[in-house]
């Protein structure tokens, strides 16, 4: 696939092998992701970071469902409970089509372990900035997550446009730049080690992209892909991210949480944003 005007003007970060580092960086940690880190209170963070885009996704029987970035297929399957849950509230009994499931991610442990979750997924091992799939494919996209690490960020929200259906639906989230957290992340870094180390990879190493961006940023960026936002919503405000490492703070800072990302403008100082996105 060529380039456009607009992604040639596009320079890769300065930095050497950065897929590589950050392949054996989610090899390495893709096991404990798939099992400690998602259960507690580490688990209810996990959820809430996703939730919001899970919840605007509205799948439908046979629609085609692409996760780029899957992981462990973490997102797929609480995508999944979530819709069979909403099937189950539905008055109407009718025998519903299967929602093919498709997933692609850099780390080949990462898929290993999506395919033994989620058997009748369609799992590979892939780049984002280069979808091995034909045009127009897919009802539904999510991107969760995964922009800030991608060498060509402009280059993966025009590959998500060529694969998605003219009525399709897509949902990006990202690590927001203006995150209330951000201040308090260094910190809490720091706590991990002297207590205990960085058994689970929560820091990344030197090399792998880890690119924090704004709303606004997220948005030309859209648009020059050609599409359009036509909903934001946060995903969680951490005040800070340290709170819920602390027992009796956890419940507090989640409830207040739940109400701020709501909020018109707190919403935009979340931790992570989500939006939807559709062509143009």
């Amino acid at each position: 696939m060529g380039m456009d005007s607009n992604m040639q003007k596009e320079k890769p970060v300065n930095i050497n092998n950065t897929i590589e580092i950050t392949r054996n960086y989610y090899n390495k940690v893709s096991l404990w992701r798939s099992q400690g880190f998602l259960n507690g209170w580490t688990g209810e963070i996990s959820k809430r970071r996703v939730l919001p885009s899970l919840r605007i996704l509205n799948l439908k029987d046979g629609h085609k469902w692409l996760d780029m970035g899957c992981s462990n297929g973490f997102n797929i399957n609480l995508g999944l409970s979530m819709n069979k849950k909403n099937n189950k509230n539905n008055k109407e009994n009718k025998k519903s089509e299967k929602i093919h499931i498709h997933g692609i991610d850099i780390s080949d442990a990462n898929i290993k372990i999506a395919k033994k979750k989620i058997r009748k997924g369609n799992f590979r091992v892939g780049n984002v900035e280069k979808l091995p799939y034909t045009m127009q494919f897919f009802d539904r996209i999510t991107y969760l997550h995964v922009v800030e690490h991608v060498r060509y960020p402009l280059q993966s929200l025009t590959e998500l446009k060529r694969v998605l259906k003219d009525d399709g639906k897509a949902v990006l989230s990202f690590h927001n730049k203006y995150g209330l957290e951000n201040s308090a992340m260094g910190f809490s870094k720091k706590l991990i080690f002297i207590f205990g180390g960085d058994k689970g990879g929560f820091s990344k190493p030197k090399g792998m992209l880890d690119v924090r961006r704004s709303i606004f940023e997220i948005r030309r960026m859209c648009i020059k892909a050609g599409l359009k936002v036509t909903r934001t919503d946060g995903c969680i405000v951490m005040l800070p991210s340290l709170a819920w490492r602390i027992a009796v703070l956890r419940k507090p800072t989640l409830f207040l949480s739940d109400i701020l990302e709501k909020l018109p403008l707190t919403k935009y100082l979340s931790s992570y944003i989500s939006i939807e996105l559709k062509k143009k």
